[in-house]
């Protein structure tokens, strides 16, 4: 740091050699501890040692020194371009490398440092992924960082990270843009940078732990533009290139049998009288009947003293029940009439003129399914409990009142003023397409009354 010797105040910047010119020191060997000296003789005789004094060695530091090195230099020394000799190891290098990664002894040791020994089991990971015959290779020419390589391997049990090097050191697995992988099979990637000039902008965008890539650190605005656009288009280029090998294939139908007990096989011949082979699709529930509230007619489509068999349902959703409703309406006053499976479906009319008014028997419907086919389309499906001639109406289901929905079409029977005649037989399944006057999205109320 900076500090002052006497009254001159000196920089935080010192050197070692000789004062004048800053040559260094020459002739000084044999005055140096034996570990400190350089050999002579050979190209390790010039270059630059450094050398920690008075270091106090942790349990198990020889191992923590040679798995962090393994994790963060796995490239250079794959490579050849660095070896590192630690007391009482092993030589690291190309050939030893592998075995490193897979010794106990150096995982554990790494135990107790920070995000290890994840850390160091997923660099094991990115070694394999740039040496396996069974990776997949990619290039591009990025705009702003020329040319850049990608190795994929896809396997079980992989980490689903991309490392990014610079120069055969690892700087992050966690760049932007490539950290969530969901819709991938499990893999290991390796991302680097084969251009000088791709590598010196990664080097200028990295902070001093070297652990990202920071287009704010560069100087100026125009540098940190052409930064921010090169990572973001190799980031895409990365998922794209995962999309082609890692991609998770998306089946169009799953069967899950283990759901097959809550909803049913509607699969039919689409017509009249076919098998009653659907299961009520709430599973083990006993639907039943309620009465609804009374209520008035506020359409010219909504006719009183009709009793009816009522079901429900959405999108492949089921409403209704196994019993049918009847309710009756008089001039004047209003009465509901009794369940549609307990009577005849009749009520009187009380108050007013005193007008007795005559429902139409109720029928009663078992599993009825209303399921989407088209805007204005719909395919229903239903059990009647007795036999005979029926009428079918649609209706949307509101909260104050049920509205008429006319029917245009039909599979099956004949349509009479928006509404379908058709015969059945007690407990043959009926299924119908039919289609709308009007596209409908909601609920759709299924009402049948023998005729």
């Amino acid at each position: 740091m900076s500090h002052k010797r006497g009254q001159a105040t000196h920089r935080g910047t010192g050197f070692w050699g000789v004062k004048k010119n800053c040559l260094p020191l020459v002739g000084q060997a044999n005055k140096l501890p034996a570990w400190l000296r350089r050999e002579k003789g050979s190209a390790k005789d010039t270059g630059t040692t450094l050398s920690i004094l008075g270091f106090s060695p942790p349990k198990n530091w020889e191992k923590i020194l040679a798995g962090s090195i393994a994790e963060s230099f796995f490239a250079s020394i794959h490579r050849g371009n660095l070896e590192v000799d630690i007391e009482g190891e092993p030589l690291l290098q190309s050939a030893t490398l592998p075995d490193l990664f897979s010794n106990d002894a150096v995982r554990d040791a790494l135990q107790d440092q920070k995000d290890e020994p994840d850390a160091f089991l997923n660099s094991g990971h990115f070694l394999h992924a740039l040496t396996s015959s069974e990776s997949k290779i990619e290039e591009t020419e990025n705009a702003g960082l020329g040319r850049c390589r990608l190795h994929i391997l896809v396997g079980e049990n992989l980490p689903k990270k991309v490392a990014v090097l610079r120069n055969g050191m690892l700087i992050t697995s966690e760049l932007e843009r490539l950290r969530r992988f969901s819709e991938f099979k499990e893999f290991s990637a390796v991302l680097e940078c084969l251009s000088d000039k791709g590598n010196a902008l990664l080097r200028d965008m990295e902070p001093p732990a070297h652990d990202d890539f920071q287009p704010a650190r560069l100087l100026t605005a125009d540098q940190q533009r052409v930064a921010r656009i090169a990572l973001r288009e190799l980031a895409q280029w990365v998922r794209d290139m995962l999309k082609r090998h890692a991609q998770d294939p998306i089946a169009e139908v799953t069967e899950l049998d283990e759901l097959a007990e809550f909803f049913g096989d509607d699969e039919n011949d689409g017509g009249l009288g076919a098998r009653d082979g659907d299961e009520n699709p709430r599973g083990a529930l006993k639907i039943r009947a309620r009465p609804l509230p009374p209520r008035k007619p506020k359409s010219p489509d909504e006719q009183p003293g009709v009793g009816v068999g009522e079901g429900e349902g959405t999108e492949g959703d089921v409403g209704g029940g196994d019993d049918g409703q009847g309710q009756g309406e008089g001039d004047g006053g209003e009465q509901e009439g009794n369940d549609g499976n307990e009577g005849d479906g009749t009520s009187d009319g009380g108050g007013g003129g005193g007008v007795a008014v005559v429902s139409r028997p109720s029928m009663a419907l078992r599993n009825v399914r209303a399921v989407v086919t088209a805007p204005s389309g719909r395919r229903v499906s239903f059990t009647p409990e007795a036999g005979g001639s029926l009428r079918l109406e649609l209706e949307d289901s509101g909260a104050d009142t049920n509205r008429l929905l006319r029917i245009a079409g039909a599979s099956g029977g004949t349509i009479v003023d928006g509404r379908l005649k058709l015969a059945c037989e007690a407990g043959q399944r009926i299924t119908l397409d039919l289609t709308l006057e009007r596209a409908f999205e909601g609920t759709i109320r299924v009402k049948a009354n023998a005729i």
